[in-house]
């Protein structure tokens, strides 16, 4: 093997990818650390606040009142950023029932979307794909074409699994696709 004229050898370095405990355990410590954090913002936080009632206490009455206002519009500007956010929310929410999500599962992923939270919402989503997945292979089992969640797998209904269907589910079917429950009735 030759060597550089630098002392390092001519073969590459092979890097190897962390295995899934070593992310993990990167990832508790992550955590750790934002709590640590937050506990120290909040600490500032309330430290602040006594430093700004001592500093209020040697102030004038006008530097009072506009330092009054002053934080009574910030309060309002977050007030507004806190509504926004739950209209957001709330808009998310019912997009993603609309698209077949459980109310919980559209809560969650709704909340993590508004928080930038994509890592949990792409788990809540994965979440909701199995659930899905599972529906539709009970679904498939029984017979049926269309799984509890309203998501439809197709319009091809025979003349046995139309027999197996209750009543609510043929009314769904009459409702839904007319035709072909025209078409089951007259066979």
């Amino acid at each position: 093997m030759a060597e550089n004229t630098n002392g390092n050898s001519t073969e590459p370095e092979t890097k190897t990818e962390p295995s899934v405990d070593e992310l993990n355990a990167e990832i508790k410590s992550l955590k750790a650390q934002l709590e640590k954090q937050k506990q120290a913002f909040n600490n500032a936080s309330s430290d602040a606040a006594d430093w700004k009632k001592k500093f209020r206490d040697t102030q004038d009455e006008a530097t009072r009142k506009e330092a009054d206002r002053n934080e009574e519009v910030e309060n309002l500007k977050k007030k507004v950023a806190e509504f926004e956010r739950q209209t957001s929310i709330a808009n998310q929410k019912a997009a993603l029932v609309a698209m077949g999500y459980p109310e919980e599962l559209a809560a969650k992923k709704a909340g993590y979307l508004a928080d930038n939270d994509i890592v949990n919402a792409t788990a809540v989503e994965k979440e909701f794909l199995e659930n899905l997945q599972k529906e539709l292979k009970a679904a498939s089992v029984r017979g049926m074409t269309t799984p509890a969640s309203g998501f439809q797998t197709g319009n091809t209904v025979t003349k046995e699994t139309f027999s197996k269907m209750s009543l609510r589910e043929r009314t769904e079917l009459k409702q839904k696709h007319p035709e072909v429950y025209e078409e089951m009735v007259r066979k």
